[in-house]
């Protein structure tokens, strides 16, 4: 069960009946609204879209949001709190990769709103990995929800915190990295890519010989004058093409420091190898701080042979 205390009856959801109520207990392990409600539709859409008459992503989306609902009534019935819940926004984020015509590998964000009520959805695209303008777009869609039920809407814009100095020999909680160009070398060459980044360098290399990255980043978000290290980390990640869920990290999670008073360094990752294969490089770098938000890029594509 995954909730040790009772188990819901789902089929109270229009819907789910007694066999796919069933069915949700085996694939998901999911037997309480509360546990159903924490499901990603898109996952719930992809098994069951292998059997016959599978019901829509809209369906699917409803069930999930009523679960949510009722899960809310039933807490409030213990605490006293939140007895008439209801969505004001229900959003999908979907990061996508596939094939073009010319067989190379793509990358696209796809962001929807559902809407229960009148089984709409509405959607917006962006071409490769977006973190912040699907954001924007959620953001004003929810404020249109907010004021067309005369709901004043709720900002939490970064002029309210992001500008708040932490105490006196303390880093902020909200640190943001931001990639501004790499290096690649190997024993026969090298390059340097600035930011925007894209996928059309390629490299070729032997199988078995060496190569490094340089990364050149800042850090958003620092007090001026700050009188100690920062921590970061950096990583460079691969993925084979053609077996996106093959991916691997070559170089993660090692801890490194900007000096006091430094916004800007260079993460250098050195004597990385590979296997004969074609690979899509990926590089990000995190601040080591509570909430902080992390920098992805592209980088080159690698013919190990």
């Amino acid at each position: 069960m995954s909730d040790a205390n009772h188990a819901d009856d789902l089929t109270l959801i229009k819907g789910i009946g007694p066999v796919r109520q069933q069915w949700l207990l085996e694939h998901f392990n999911a037997d309480s609204f509360q546990a159903l409600a924490a499901l990603n539709p898109l996952e719930v859409e992809r098994l069951l879209s292998l059997e016959k008459a599978a019901p829509s992503l809209k369906e699917i989306t409803r069930w999930i949001q009523e679960a949510g609902e009722l899960a809310s009534q039933v807490a409030g019935n213990g605490n006293g709190n939140c007895h008439e819940c209801r969505s004001l926004a229900t959003f999908i984020v979907d990061y996508l990769t596939y094939l073009d015509d010319g067989g190379e590998r793509q990358f696209k964000t796809l962001v929807t709103q559902m809407d229960v009520e009148t089984d709409s959805a509405v959607s917006e695209e962006w071409p490769s990995l977006k973190q912040h303008q699907p954001c924007e777009w959620m953001k004003q869609r929810l404020d249109a929800a907010l004021l067309s039920q005369q709901i004043a809407p709720h900002d939490e814009s970064p002029t309210a915190t992001d500008h708040v100095q932490p105490e006196p020999g303390k880093l902020p909680a909200n640190l943001r990295a931001r990639i501004l160009a790499y290096e690649m070398h190997w024993p026969t060459g090298s390059f340097q890519v600035q930011s925007p980044f894209s996928a059309e360098k390629q490299v070729t290399l032997e199988a078995g010989s060496h190569f490094g990255l340089d990364i050149r980043f800042s850090l958003q978000g620092l007090p001026e004058g700050l009188g100690q290290a920062v921590g970061y980390h950096a990583a460079c990640h691969v993925i084979p093409v053609g077996k996106h869920s093959e991916s691997a990290c070559l170089q993660g999670n090692v801890l490194r420091q900007l000096e006091p008073g430094e916004t800007a360094g260079v993460a250098r990752m050195q004597a990385l190898s590979l296997p004969a294969g074609h690979y899509e490089a990926w590089l990000s770098v995190t601040p080591d701080t509570a909430g902080s938000r992390p920098d992805l890029a592209q980088g080159p594509r690698l013919m190990v042979i």
